[in-house]
């Protein structure tokens, strides 16, 4: 039975100088994160985060308690900064409770900049992140 020529291949700089890449957004969240904090003094925060507040750090692996705070009222999400602007999308997922449930753990966010303008997009999914959860 005879075989079919492979195809021919074009060269990657001739295929990308004449199709442009398809725009991908620079919020793409990818991490699934819980007690996140950036702190910078000179420069931006522009990040995207997926946010569980179900999700289990162990009080060894987060940031250092802030004076007033206890483990119990630390935030799930700290981003400050002193000489630069803030632009995030925070996508908050919704835990194992079912919604209208009065066991939902709330999510608690703290955003500041000195010098600097705040935009933030909060986007709160109805999706399951577990596993053993029914969609």
């Amino acid at each position: 039975m005879p075989h079919d020529p492979p195809p021919t291949y074009t060269s990657v700089e001739s295929a990308s100088a004449s199709q442009p890449l398809p725009e991908v957004s620079s919020y793409t969240p990818i991490n699934v994160v819980n007690y996140i904090s950036i702190s910078r003094e000179h420069g931006h925060i522009k990040e995207s985060f997926i946010v569980d507040p179900s999700l289990y750090i162990p009080e060894s692996l987060r940031n250092p308690l802030r004076q007033g705070e206890s483990y119990g009222s630390q935030k799930n999400v700290r981003l400050e900064t002193v000489h630069g602007h803030i632009e995030t999308e925070i996508v908050l997922v919704q835990d194992k409770a079912p919604l209208g449930s009065r066991n939902l753990q709330r999510a608690t966010l703290h955003l500041s900049s000195s010098h600097g303008g705040i935009k933030v997009t909060i986007v709160r999914s109805f999706f399951f992140l577990h596993t053993d959860s029914p969609i």
